[in-house]
């Protein structure tokens, strides 16, 4: 990074509270290495979630490792829906709780089509959002964001498996 961009990076890390690899990171996963904007997972450019799905990407990132807790909604600590819930809520958005909830906290995109910050859900039938179990914050790449489960901790995981729900959440 040189110049205006690097200072850019810097000032966006200091107003999140995250370190400036994490913003740095997700600007190359936004724009690509070159610099030049692509679509994540099929998106057009832009019409993610948008910077607040940036913010709260970014939040949530900076907390990649904390525990994985049931019920736990940070500080150091989370579930799944609440690592959701307090990505968006430093964006500005307030959002439910319950990952079910969650569902309904804005429009529907194709999965295909998430960018990041948008929602994507695991239910037990896929079918049916009412069966909803898991919720994680897209970043692009068919990749998310997430508190999986007792015993691990916020990660990076692939958008793949058993439940994937149809639609993804467009907060904000």
């Amino acid at each position: 990074m040189k110049g205006v961009a690097a200072a850019a990076v810097a000032a966006l890390a200091a107003a999140l509270a995250v370190p400036v690899l994490v913003v740095a990171v997700l600007a190359t996963a936004v724009t690509g290495a070159a610099g030049g904007v692509r679509s994540p997972m099929g998106t057009t450019p832009g019409a993610a979630a948008g910077p607040r799905g940036l913010v709260a990407v970014a939040w949530a990132l900076g907390h990649l490792g904390a525990p994985y807790v049931w019920g736990a909604a940070g500080p150091d600590a989370f579930d799944c829906s609440g690592l959701v819930l307090r990505a968006w809520e430093a964006a500005g958005v307030t959002l439910p709780r319950v990952a079910a909830d969650q569902y309904a906290a804005g429009p529907h995109v194709a999965v295909a089509d998430a960018g990041p910050g948008d929602l994507v859900f695991f239910a037990d039938n896929a079918a049916d959002p009412a069966t909803i179990v898991h919720v994680g914050i897209a970043l692009g790449d068919a990749r998310m964001v997430d508190a999986p489960f007792t015993g691990a901790v916020v990660r990076i995981d692939p958008i793949v498996g058993p439940g994937l729900v149809p639609w993804a959440t467009r907060p904000g």
